[in-house]
């Protein structure tokens, strides 16, 4: 099932990839989502279920990342709470 990335802004909207799957593009949208300053842009995945175009927000970056070690885990924590 293909999958389309998209940065969602206030006023716009921009495909940035196409994906073979939707993990493929969560995984890489929380990526990106964790690397974007700008608060108002947020990263969107897009694809066909059942015949009907369905939109879900990407997953905070260390929820994807379950095998990150508590350390990592931690310091990633304090980082997105500053």
């Amino acid at each position: 099932m293909k999958a389309k990335l998209l940065i969602i802004g206030s006023i716009s909207e921009q495909q940035v990839a196409t994906f073979r799957t939707v993990s493929e593009a969560i995984h890489c949208g929380s990526l990106l989502q964790a690397s974007t300053e700008d608060e108002s842009l947020s990263y969107y995945v897009e694809f066909k279920d059942k015949g009907i175009n369905r939109r879900t927000m990407v997953d905070n970056f260390t929820r994807r990342l379950p095998f990150l070690n508590k350390q990592t885990q931690s310091d990633l924590k304090k980082y997105y709470s500053n």
